[in-house]
């Protein structure tokens, strides 16, 4: 919501960590990528501000967690059929 009224994206995203961080006292040990913090990554498929965006990577205690579960597999499944109908009604042949 920040980002819609104004609020620069990357200044939005400091928000959600360092500048958390520093409110809650503890910036020495989490926050940001720094050599010495403990640090849980998401790499995103795009910016993690916007709605489209999921979550690509996920380290947790330099472990990589794995991002699928049957709600993903539910996801990718029922994604694709709705562009196999979207593509039928396109050329006209759905419910033939």
């Amino acid at each position: 919501m920040s980002v819609a009224y104004s609020l620069a994206e990357g200044e939005a995203i400091k928000a959600m960590t360092i500048y958390s961080a520093k409110i809650l006292g503890i910036d020495d040990y989490v926050g940001s990528l720094e050599t010495g913090k403990t640090v849980d990554l998401v790499i995103w498929t795009k910016s993690p501000l916007q709605m489209s965006s999921r979550g690509h990577m996920v380290f947790i205690n330099g472990k990589i967690i794995p991002v699928t579960s049957i709600q993903t597999r539910l996801r990718v499944r029922f994604e694709q059929i709705v562009r196999e109908r979207l593509k039928k009604k396109k050329t006209g042949r759905l419910g033939q």
